[in-house]
């Protein structure tokens, strides 16, 4: 337990996560999630959902825990106040207090932006020998089937032999799963998400070959996991994300695990933030996003937010009212389903948040 009062200093502020580190403690960091949301790599958008940071930290303290019964740890360590009081998911729900999901510490080993060839490009940095924690600077991506949505589908339509690379017999149809869960990988430490081939990831990850091939089991290990929690629940779990961390030779969970990280589908209707996104899928926000990004690059610039908002004058709108009351449940509701525990009071059970969602 920590000393009463633990005095905190930020370290890191996201779009919707705040990372604190205890002064009293060097080898562990505090995970403060908040309200905001982001869509689009945009980053902090202009609403905030109620009792999102809350039940995301109780889901994933929940799903830490159901996967460490499997053998497939993380680096959480607990949910604790900020009187350094542990707490259960019942007394996290009903704390007075902000409420924090302590990890362990790992060093962020961050690439550096070089000009090569008249073009910007990321140099990750040798890991040093006494960096016995790390992050490992990869989004590993797990896909069960191809939901509407999917960003898969555009890249298997530019490039059917993607599929193979995939190990997929064929390009699937929208709405249809695979015959066995794919992997796909991503850039952690970049401003814009990268997909990377598996001989990149394998080279910016840092790790041995033997390492790179057990992350990718404990990856599909943990996904399959994942789905047979969600499925207990009458959920499907369609894809997700995770990251990790390399821990004294061994890789762990890292960040955290929940709806922000996963598409979560109940009887047609999405309960992750996909349902969000197609609010602005398809708005002139959203048409220029890319046309923002291509500038960018053709500038050799990291400012295509700047762009977007300065010069092509889009920035986002507010949720419509409507939907706004309505998704304002969301993260509450299913946080009570997922846990099977009343958590939170005047939520509405799965069957009536779907039935309001899906007007």
């Amino acid at each position: 337990m920590q000393a009463a009062n633990t005095e905190l200093k930020l370290i890191y502020e996201g779009s919707v996560k705040k990372v604190y580190a205890p002064e009293s403690d060097a080898h562990h960091l505090w995970f403060h999630f908040t309200d905001d949301y982001s869509v689009f790599d945009w980053g902090k958008m202009p609403d905030t959902i109620a009792k999102k940071g809350l039940s995301l930290a109780l889901l994933g303290a929940y799903f830490f825990h159901r996967l460490a019964d499997k053998g497939i740890h993380s680096h959480f360590k607990r949910l604790t106040s900020k009187s350094g009081d542990t707490l259960s998911l019942r007394d996290a729900a009903r704390s007075t207090e902000q409420v924090y999901m302590e990890v362990l510490r790992a060093d962020v080993h961050r690439p550096e932006v070089v000009s090569v060839l008249g073009r910007s490009v990321y140099a990750y940095p040798a890991i040093p020998e006494s960096s016995t924690t790390r992050l490992v600077p990869l989004e590993v991506v797990f896909r069960f089937g191809m939901p509407s949505g999917s960003s898969l589908k555009s890249r298997l339509e530019k490039d059917p032999d993607y599929a193979s690379q995939l190990g997929l017999d064929s390009v699937a149809a929208e709405g249809s799963w695979f015959g066995k869960p794919v992997l796909e990988f991503f850039t952690k430490l970049e401003p814009k998400d990268r997909l990377l081939t598996v001989s990149e990831a394998l080279a910016i990850s840092g790790l041995t070959s033997g390492q790179f091939k057990r992350l990718c089991e404990f990856a599909l290990g943990a996904a399959n996991e994942l789905s047979l929690i969600f499925k207990e629940r009458g959920i499907e779990l369609w894809d997700g994300k995770f990251e990790f961390i390399l821990h004294d030779g061994k890789l762990l969970l890292a960040d955290s695990v929940g709806p922000d990280e996963l598409r979560l589908i109940y009887r047609g209707t999405h309960l992750s933030k996909e349902i969000i996104r197609q609010v602005y899928r398809g708005s002139d926000w959203e048409k220029s996003l890319k046309e923002a990004q291509n500038v960018a690059r053709d500038r050799g610039s990291e400012d295509w937010k700047e762009i977007c908002a300065k010069e092509l004058k889009q920035t986002p709108e507010p949720l419509p009212a409507q939907f706004k009351k309505n998704i304002d449940h969301l993260y509450g509701a299913l946080a009570n389903h997922v846990c099977a525990e009343q958590l939170f009071d005047n939520q509405p059970d799965m069957e009536s948040l779907v039935e309001s969602l899906s007007r």
